[in-house]
């Protein structure tokens, strides 16, 4: 998730957390479009699951993806 939406290949993302730096997301129509398919999903998963809380996976995907929004500006 968080490769994807950086904006950068899989493998350039790795190299810049290997070496230690900074990821900078510019957003994009094809940035926003994966952030909000994402959206859907935890939406969709998040409607199956009667306890959020047992699921550390889910609120980490959700605490950065509001982050990243935020970040971004977009609303």
């Amino acid at each position: 998730m968080v490769a994807k939406t950086s904006g950068l290949t899989k493998q350039d993302y790795i190299l810049k957390q290997l070496f230690k730096e900074e990821v900078i997301v510019r957003p994009n129509c094809r940035i926003q479009k994966i952030l909000s398919q994402y959206l859907i999903e935890l939406t969709e998963e998040m409607k199956r699951m009667q306890r959020i809380e047992q699921d550390d996976d889910i609120l980490e995907n959700i605490t950065y993806l509001v982050e990243l929004i935020a970040h971004m500006g977009i609303s």
